[in-house]
């Protein structure tokens, strides 16, 4: 459904101006429209007594309102004085012009209806051409704000959008978008902070490479469908893997993920090495493809070190990568270490 009124569709002067007129009776009503040119395109709404005002001027599209005060009669002045307040007060008309006929602007009634939210007020027997221009005048402040409105509307909506979109980019960027683990980029931030920790407060720090044996001839025998839903069995099964909330893992290619164990010393690298790979043992997935195995198995290479002066984060990431290398030359399926 389109945001835009559908009054913000035409211009104040192609739209015909609607009136909903109130308190004058409809001899008055037929003299007034008679004393303005056929070019007017002015249609006058009569409001009878006991009909509700707002419902009609919402049904009929109303672009301005005039209320007539036809005696200086207290009870016909607060009467008056109430259908304003009412028509600003309406969550539907709150906005529409009003114009408002007075017998006289002697006393402190003028300064009340445009208190109480009029627009103008004009003294009754009024000239006809003054009203048409004013009434006129009125509808394009309205025809003026609806377009405002609509255009404050598709704004605030752009805004949404582009907001959800820079949230799903982040995310994309955040997070492998197949299995939901964190991204290659986000897991560099991730590595160089907890790098720099170790360094403050000399804690060793383990990283852990892992990667899928025989790939390629699985996704070419199962096809990537498959494939994809053993990469994600194999991303929920790292997450179950780690015991606490400073291990990070990562997708960091088709087939292979990172686990970094900040404060871990060889030992504790080692455990969640083996207990990686006795779980994806434990699933049991087929793989026929492989020359390792009939069953799907990752090579894993962990590298450890208590960081001192001459250490970079890099040559930790280089000591996993030669460890994996090693468990992948040595057949695969098997965990190798390295130690900086």
């Amino acid at each position: 459904m389109s945001d835009v009124h559908p009054l913000a569709m035409w211009s104040a002067a192609e739209l015909p101006v609607t009136v909903l007129v109130e308190g004058m009776d409809e001899t008055a009503l037929v003299d007034l429209e008679q004393q303005w040119p056929p070019e007017s395109q002015v249609e006058l709404v009569r409001c009878a007594v006991g009909e509700n005002p707002q419902k009609i001027a919402a049904h009929r599209g109303v672009t301005v309102v005039v209320q007539t005060v036809a005696s200086e009669d207290l009870s016909a002045e607060e009467f008056a004085l109430q259908a304003i307040r009412a028509y600003r007060t309406s969550a539907i008309c709150c906005d529409i012009p009003l114009v408002a006929l007075v017998p006289s602007v002697e006393g402190d009634l003028p300064t009340r209806l445009l208190q109480a939210g009029a627009d103008a007020v004009l003294t009754l027997p009024m000239d006809a051409l003054q009203l048409l221009v004013q009434m006129r005048a009125l509808s394009r402040i309205y025809f003026d704000r609806i377009e405002l409105e609509s255009l404050r509307q598709a704004l605030h909506k752009t805004r949404k959008q582009l907001k959800a979109a820079r949230i799903e980019l982040q995310q994309r960027e955040e997070m492998d978008p197949l299995t939901g683990l964190m991204s290659t980029p986000r897991f560099a931030q991730a590595y160089d902070a907890e790098w720099q920790r170790a360094m403050r407060e000399t804690n060793p720090i383990a990283v852990l490479l892992l990667e899928v044996d025989c790939f390629d001839g699985y996704l070419n025998r199962y096809g990537r469908q498959v494939a994809d839903d053993c990469l994600r069995q194999l991303a929920r099964l790292l997450l179950g893997c780690l015991s606490r909330t400073s291990d990070v893992v990562a997708r960091t290619g088709d087939a292979s993920f990172v686990i970094l164990m900040p404060n871990t010393p060889a030992a504790g690298g080692i455990k969640v090495g083996a207990k990686v790979h006795h779980a994806i043992e434990a699933l049991r997935l087929v793989n026929e493809a492989s020359s390792v195995d009939s069953r799907v198995t990752v090579s894993l290479g962990l590298a450890t070190t208590s960081p001192m002066v001459r250490h970079t984060a890099q040559m930790l990431q280089l000591a996993a990568a030669k460890a994996l290398a090693n468990a992948r030359n040595q057949g695969g399926n098997q965990l190798a270490c390295e130690a900086i």
